[in-house]
């Protein structure tokens, strides 16, 4: 299930108004910022002591075991903060409940194993790249068995020259892009 969740129905509590993430706070977010914290660092060295026991796990308990077990050292580590996100006017800092906390520990333990889950975000940018890839070597092919289009581009080509003036150019680029859909849209 692809459910989404605001950010306000997951709020523990709102943290002092002096709060800054500490050395073990977790930093929910994207960005830099996040990336470099150095809560973010120690959590990502902390899954990375479970990695092996969560890829051997095979059920949804013996996982979500590890996960909590994740979650309490973070917390242990941090108790005034544990996992944290700066609400929407960047002024405030939030713990953010254990729904959200979950979901980060999941993530992390999905990218780091990302080519055993179709969900981590290599796994997808991988999905998106092939995909893109896909969809480009179809319209060349596409575009090179139409023996009108390739007589289309073959024009284009023996009329642009690099001596010629931009709206020149301009005429003869728009006109066989008018040609190209046409005949697209009778195929």
């Amino acid at each position: 299930m692809n459910t989404k969740y605001s950010f306000r129905s997951d709020i523990k509590q709102e943290l002092s108004f002096d709060f800054q993430p500490g050395k073990y706070d977790v930093i929910c977010g994207k960005g830099k910022r996040c990336f470099e914290h150095n809560g973010n660092k120690q959590f990502r060295r902390t899954t990375r002591f479970f990695l092996e026991e969560y890829s051997q796990a095979t059920t949804k308990v013996e996982k979500s075991s590890i996960v909590t077990k994740i979650i309490h050292i973070v917390k242990r580590q941090s108790p005034e903060g544990g996992f944290t996100k700066l609400d929407v006017t960047g002024k405030r800092w939030h713990e953010v409940g254990d729904h959200i906390a979950r979901e980060k520990v999941g993530q992390q333990f999905r990218d780091a194993l990302h080519s055993k889950y179709r969900s981590s975000t290599k796994s997808k940018r991988r999905i998106r790249e092939t995909q893109q890839d896909d969809a480009a070597m179809n319209m060349t092919i596409v575009l090179l068995s139409n023996e009108k289009i390739k007589q289309i581009i073959d024009s284009l080509n023996s009329k642009v020259t690099t001596k010629m003036e931009d709206n020149q150019f301009i005429t003869i680029f728009t006109q066989v892009n008018l040609d190209l859909l046409n005949e697209l849209n009778e195929t």
